[in-house]
């Protein structure tokens, strides 16, 4: 389940789609988009008007995700009285960032084949 909500609240719309070369936004094909990035699509639909075709895109509920990512985190809790030590936003945000990649290391190992 944790691996599901951070493949819904990291997800890119962006990396959804590609542009025509008027600009208009074009959903790429299933298989060029990244498996997580998938995951995101709540439904898709074509409705077929006169002279065109109408897409409808619908995807799942990023906030919603993160929001439970946050909770099972403990970052609902009460925030902690603000630093007196500099350094102590740092260390939170990288202890964050270590429970995040705990969550969804696969994410993290994909995008390093990528490159």
């Amino acid at each position: 389940m944790l691996k599901e909500w951070a493949r819904l609240g990291f997800a890119d719309p962006a990396a959804l789609f590609d542009r025509a070369p008027d600009g208009t936004p074009l959903l790429k094909p299933l298989d060029e988009i990244a498996v997580d990035d998938r995951a995101a699509i709540a439904a898709v639909s074509v409705v077929k008007a006169k002279h065109k075709m109408k897409l409808t895109l619908r995807l799942f509920d990023k906030p919603r995700a993160l929001e439970a990512l946050g909770r099972h985190l403990g970052l609902d809790k009460e925030a902690p009285p603000a630093p007196t030590d500099p350094a102590a936003p740092r260390r939170w945000r990288d202890e964050l960032r270590q429970r995040l990649l705990r969550v969804a290391p696969e994410k993290r190992e994909e995008k390093k084949e990528e490159e």
